[in-house]
């Protein structure tokens, strides 16, 4: 989950009002003392969140009052003193013409930087974000056209996913975001159908639904027919018929050999039964793979 999301919906959460100050910036009141006007500055990059009451609050105490930790205000585990990151991987993430708006880098210890192309630069690369935030498309997003797709979380299991053969995608910020921008983008592409594959958490559950009800908003303002199914989270060891979840994410069951070939390809095409059916949104959904 981005930071800035993390920290934003911590706020909400807590009912504390926020107002917007700038790009990449909020006011908002302090949940550790009784505040009548926003004393809390927020500001944000792709990768931090920076924060300051100045009602004289300790930042420790105000992360307190959030249910956080100075871990949550990076993306990925805070950098640490003396041990040196390692890229490990980048995810380019491309418009619909395939133009190249921003990339992920991942690095270990695991932590994640963006970066844009920024001919302001002297390198040509600038490591905020900034509003582009706001625009930034799904993960793979023109090898999606005219295809049934695959939702996931992270861009490391669909790149697990994708050598097997399957056309797959996730937001930019995990499962913590699905604005109806991608939604809209899934239906002009000529999306076919859409299996959502969430991790076997709560954060996952939501972020299932909400995509859910996204793409049943999206159908019906269209009519341009997209229908999704859901699908559990098995073990590793367990096959598909069985239905049952456990706590491991996708891209660990895929290091555990789960998504071999023929094993994923009859997971993926699986009436799926993993999700009470009070859980899907209730027009224009199947429950189940492909009928």
């Amino acid at each position: 989950m981005e930071p800035s999301v993390r920290f934003l919906e911590a706020l909400r959460s807590r009912g504390c009002a926020t107002l917007p100050a700038g790009p990449s910036k909020v006011r908002a009141t302090c949940p550790n003392h009784r505040d009548k006007r926003p004393s809390l500055s927020v500001s944000w990059t792709g990768n931090k969140v920076l924060f300051n009451c100045f009602g004289g609050c300790a930042s420790h105490r105000v992360l307190s009052a959030l249910g956080l930790t100075y871990a949550d205000l990076f993306l990925g585990p805070a950098p640490q003193k003396g041990v040196r990151a390692v890229e490990v991987a980048v995810y380019p993430y491309v418009n619909e013409v395939g133009v190249l708006m921003a990339e992920k880098v991942r690095y270990e210890p695991k932590r994640f930087r963006w970066r844009r192309p920024d001919l302001t630069q002297p390198d040509g690369v600038s490591w905020d974000l900034g509003d582009m935030a706001g625009q930034l498309p799904l993960y793979r997003l023109p090898e999606l056209a005219k295809k049934r797709i695959v939702i996931l979380e992270g861009e490391k299991a669909v790149d697990r996913l994708r050598a097997l053969g399957f056309t797959a995608t996730c937001p930019p910020a995990g499962a913590s975001s699905w604005p109806d921008r991608f939604s809209a983008a899934l239906q002009r592409l000529g999306v076919t159908d859409v299996v959502i594959l969430p991790d076997a958490d709560g954060p996952g559950d939501r972020h299932a639904e909400r995509v859910a009800s996204s793409l049943n908003k999206s159908q019906q303002e269209t009519g341009v027919d997209c229908p999704a199914s859901f699908g559990p989270c098995p073990s590793g060891t367990v096959g598909a018929d069985s239905g049952r979840r456990d706590t491991a994410g996708v891209g660990g069951r895929l290091r555990a050999g789960f998504a071999q070939g023929v094993t994923m390809a009859r997971y993926l095409s699986h009436p799926f039964s993993g999700i009470p059916p009070r859980r899907l949104p209730s027009a224009g959904w199947r429950r189940g793979g492909r009928q």
